[in-house]
This record gives C-alpha cells, structure tokens and sequence, in this order.
C-alpha cells in the first residue's frame, strides 16, 4: 500500500487521505486532507468579512448555479433525485410566457412543483409551473386540485405534457 507523508503534521498516510492536485509531480496535494481541513476553516474564521464578499459577488454572477444548487439540496433532504437545470427554467417560464400561471402577474415569478416536493415528486418539466411569490406562498404545499380546482389542473396537466 502506497503511503505519502503530510508536511504539516509530519505523518505517513494512505494516499487516500490527500487531495488531488495536478500540479504536483505526484498529483497530490502535499497536506492531508485533515490538515488541509484544519487550515481552510481556520482562514474562514479569520477571513469572515472577505469570505462574505467573496461568496456575495460568486453568488451575484452566478444566481443559476445558486438556483440549482439550492433545489438540489432541498431535493436531497427530501429524499427525491431532481435534475431540474436551468435550460429546464428557461423553457418552464418560456412556456407560461413569464407570467404566473394563476393570477397573470409578472413580478417575482418562481419556479414552483406542480405536485408538492413535499409529497416526493421531483421537479422537472413536467412538473414544474411558473408562479409569483405571492400564488407560490398561497398554494404552499396543497395538492393542485385544491389549489387550482380540478377543471384548470386538468388544463395545467395537458400543457405540461405536450
């Protein structure tokens, strides 16, 4: 079994227990991850006030990412596998014209699940229906056909599908 010394506290490990990095000769990072560990949270505690700027203008530039990576978390906790990308947002609000399906508005449009996350259903493009914040906090998690009535949630089902 392969072994590699860690420079910071001066032990033999696996070389599981290092990061890659290509630019070494070896192609691992010359701490172990535990050191390496101990050294990042230690500049996140020192460097707070930078660490927030640095992650308020990363999540400015990249609100898609941020979207997904939000949902995604949400999906796991619920124990549901989503997939939802943000090709699938363009085409949802595409779809409903950027207005919300319920009240027509089209301000604070969100992407919210047709059938409740809540309930194990994954968002995706046949699950998915643009509201505005004020329809998406009312609906909550109720199923569609007390949201909506059953005659619109069967025209809600027909645009989804097709």
């Amino acid at each position: 079994m392969n072994t590699k010394f860690c420079t910071k506290c001066g032990l033999d490990k696996t070389l599981e227990e290092f990061y890659k990095d290509i630019s070494k000769k070896d192609n691992l990072q010359s701490n172990c991850k535990t050191c390496t560990t101990i050294r990042n949270k230690a500049w996140r505690i020192a460097n707070k006030d930078k660490k927030a700027a640095i992650d308020k203008v990363w999540n400015k530039n990249n609100r898609d990412k941020k979207r997904q990576y939000k949902r995604t978390r949400r999906a796991l906790r619920r124990e549901v596998k989503e997939n939802y990308t943000s090709e699938d947002e363009k085409f949802t609000r595409e779809l409903f014209m950027n207005q919300c399906f319920n009240c027509s508005s089209t301000e604070n449009l969100q992407i919210d699940h047709h059938r409740p996350l809540i309930r194990k259903n994954p968002l995706t493009r046949q699950n998915a229906v643009l509201l505005c914040q004020s329809c998406n906090s009312s609906k909550g998690t109720k199923r569609p056909t007390v949201f909506y009535g059953e005659d619109i949630v069967t025209l809600l089902d027909e645009k989804l599908n097709n």
